[in-house]
């Protein structure tokens, strides 16, 4: 490879368009649940014209545009797609917040805002990694395809609409928060929804009714046991994990709860087993059973989104090695403890995909997120020189 294209390239990504382009897109509300990425959508779409790529909305629901821009339409091959989704979580409570969620603001070469992290630090180095290919004109011979997508926090209907309606690649790199970690592989989640039936009675006689809120602590109990000894027994390596996220139950404090709902998220590890797992589940319930002669219990499935993995040997891999080696970061090679939009590309349409970018998953889905500049700058730079390596 001509190491000079590679200069001129990397010369053209710097710290103030990088700066400057993550505080637009955090300033623009993006949350979902309420499928709020319309604003975002045009934005994006504007910036790749601009740059002049082919671009092009392609809707998954009305006003739920996905935004796909391509850098030399052509039908040669081979093809790569950098992937990532326009919508957060949502801000939450604004008073835990020290800094405004939506404003922007830059303080010591950190972006902060709710999504700075998760991911617009990621759809800012894609952009800008395009833009420095376009501005020295620089000839592939394949096509580098930019897909920014709705409603990965919730269903992932973005990336799989698009693969549905033909769009395709050869390799594929997720640009999710990596804290410039390259993953070859991310967890699955089984969600379960678990009821607990009690019985009312008034709170001055609560031997007469059942409490179902005491009843299910129980469960909550074990299931905080079940995650220390997944502590216990992978020992800091990475491991599968489980959570009660929420919780509901009672009508009042002067009425015993004659009902209680918890949802519970489990990770899932390449290879696990989901029916032992589904089989642990049970195991827990059926231990406070045993103490509870009158518990009646309903366990449903939610959701499960598979876990996904390639070796560390396929090109992709090798690329992002490569540009990681070139600018003398240091290559470490891990599993993503979340799970991401590579299940589809990679799952459902055989596209080898890596998951790489800005960002610490630390630091999403919390008050004061925020992005470094220097991450995002760096990662533009390495999505850069993969599309050189691969399509030049």
């Amino acid at each position: 490879m001509d190491k000079s294209i590679i200069n001129e390239v990397i010369n053209r990504i710097d710290n103030y368009d990088a700066e400057k382009l993550v505080s637009q897109l955090v300033r623009i509300p993006s949350e979902n649940p309420g499928g709020n990425e319309e604003d975002i959508a045009e934005f994006v779409n504007e910036k790749m014209e601009k740059i002049g790529l082919n671009v092009k909305k392609i809707l998954s629901k009305p006003g739920r545009p996905n935004v796909v821009g391509q850098y030399y339409n052509r039908e040669n091959k081979p093809v790569l797609m950098l992937n990532g989704h326009l919508d957060t979580v949502p801000i939450g409570n604004r008073d835990l917040w020290s800094i405004d969620p939506i404003g922007g603001i830059v303080k010591e070469g950190k972006v902060y805002g709710r999504g700075s992290a998760d991911m617009k630090g990621g759809l800012a180095s894609m952009i800008l990694a395009a833009k420095a290919l376009k501005e020295l004109d620089i000839s592939l011979a394949g096509n580098l395809i930019l897909a920014m997508v709705v409603d990965e926090e919730i269903t992932g209907m973005g990336t799989r609409d698009l693969l549905n309606k033909g769009i395709r690649a050869d390799a594929a790199i997720v640009c999710e928060g990596t804290n410039l970690k390259v993953h070859n592989s991310h967890k699955g989640i089984l969600n379960f929804e678990v009821t607990v039936l009690g019985k009312s009675a008034h709170a001055s006689i609560p031997h007469q009714g059942v409490n179902a809120i005491y009843r299910m602590s129980k469960i909550c109990m074990l299931l905080e046991k079940y995650q220390k000894d997944f502590e216990k027994k992978y020992r800091g390596q990475d491991h599968p994990t489980i959570s009660v996220g929420t919780i509901q139950g009672g009508i009042k404090a002067n009425v015993v709860p004659n009902s209680c709902i918890i949802t519970i998220d489990r990770r899932v590890l390449p290879g696990e087993d989901v029916d032992k797992i589904k089989e642990d589940i049970n195991f827990i319930i059926s231990e406070v059973n045993k103490e509870e002669p009158d518990f009646k219990v309903t366990v449903r499935e939610t959701l499960y989104a598979e876990p996904s993995i390639i070796s560390e040997n396929e090109r992709i891999m090798t690329l992002i090695r490569n540009a990681i080696e070139e600018f003398n970061l240091k290559f470490k090679l891990t599993s993503y403890p979340a799970t991401c939009d590579m299940r589809y590309l990679l799952n459902h349409a055989n596209i080898s995909t890596a998951i790489f970018g800005p960002g610490k998953l630390e630091l999403a889905h919390i008050e004061d997120e925020y992005v470094e500049i220097e991450q995002v700058v760096n990662a533009a730079k390495i999505y850069s020189h993969v599309a050189i390596s691969m399509l030049k």
